[in-house]
């Protein structure tokens, strides 16, 4: 039998079919940052505010698979927002920017 599955040569490095794009939002308005990455083994995503990571829960969720959700965005959440697809060794980052302004 050939364990081709833990074999790492048939890792695949993640790759982005959709990235998260540039936003401006109005403060206390919903924002979803897009991300879905693929590759094998299927990567695990994490996000990221001007390279730190982002706590879920404390205003943030995850929406599907693994867009980002802020549900009541504010001034103090502007930022760059990575996305880093995480498989096995490999990653892939890809990056927006996230403008909040008062109504």
């Amino acid at each position: 039998i050939h364990d081709y599955l833990k074999d790492d040569r048939f890792d695949r490095a993640p790759s982005f079919t959709v990235k998260p794009q540039d936003t401006v939002a109005i403060s206390g308005s919903k924002v979803v940052l897009e991300c879905i990455a693929n590759g094998f083994p299927k990567p695990r995503v994490t996000w990221l505010r001007d390279g730190s990571p982002v706590v879920l829960g404390s205003g943030y969720s995850i929406l599907g698979e693994s867009n980002l959700l802020i549900e009541s965005v504010s001034v103090a959440q502007a930022g760059n927002y990575t996305c880093q697809a995480k498989s096995g060794s490999l990653k892939a980052e890809a990056t927006a920017k996230l403008q909040v302004h008062c109504e």
